[in-house]
Order: structure tokens, then sequence, then C-alpha cells
């Protein structure tokens, strides 16, 4: 396995809506758009530790305006990456993912609200799993 070093820590940021699930590390499988390997923008890789963030007051990318984050991070390990189709994403793909995120419907829904677009069954996700360090 490559291990690509040529960037920061790679970080998670979740909702602070998920701060207990985090802290109590009930909350071990990450969904983001797109395909988040290498080489593709926002890549990490499977073993990789990874700093995990919340978010206290959101950004505004477009503006340059950074998210204000929670005093609490903590440290994961990328144990598995699986990028899909959302019609190929699987319930049991979802398990320990947020409460919101725990049915193919409900992560298209859950996608929109973040990302403020429209997600088709055809689109790209990448499916992280993580243990907590």
């Amino acid at each position: 396995m490559v291990i690509y070093t040529t960037r920061d820590q790679y970080e998670l940021w979740f909702r602070e809506e998920y701060l207990s699930l985090i802290q109590g590390k009930e909350l071990t499988t990450a969904v983001r758009p797109g395909d988040r390997t290498y080489p593709n923008p926002k890549w990490v890789n499977k073993n990789e530790i990874v700093k995990v963030r919340i978010i206290k007051k959101p950004g505004n990318e477009e503006k340059g305006i950074g998210p204000e984050f929670h005093e609490f991070d903590t440290l994961a390990k990328i144990v598995d990456i699986d990028v899909k189709k959302i019609q190929d994403v699987t319930h049991t793909d979802l398990k320990n993912s947020s409460y919101d995120c725990l049915t193919k419907e409900d992560m298209k829904k859950h996608l929109q609200k973040i990302y403020l677009r429209e997600f088709n069954d055809s689109d790209l996700v990448t499916l992280l799993k993580l243990n907590y360090i």
C-alpha cells in the first residue's frame, strides 16, 4: 500500500449534534460525497490517522469564511474505505453512521442538507469506517 504524505493531517468534520455519538465512540461510519481516494480532492488513505473535529458554527467556503470548531477533538484511524454509487449502498454500509443517515433515502437527504445540492442514485459516495484512538 502506498501512503501519500503531501498534505497536512486529514480532518473529518461533523456537526455539533453528533458530539455525544463521537464522544461515545458510536459514530464509526462517515459518508462523504464523491470519491475520496487518492488522487481525488479531499482524499484519505486506509490506515491513516485523522483528526475528528466538531463544527460549532459553519463557515462559507465561497466567501472564504472558515467554520468555528468546538474545543473537543479526537483522533481516529481509517480502517476501511469504500466508494459506491448511492444506488449500491446497503443498510450494512450505513451501520454506525449518524442517526439521520441510516437508510439510503435519509443519506441522500442528509447530503443534500449539508452540501446544498441534489444527490442522485448514480452519484458516488465514500464510506469511511473508523476506529477511535
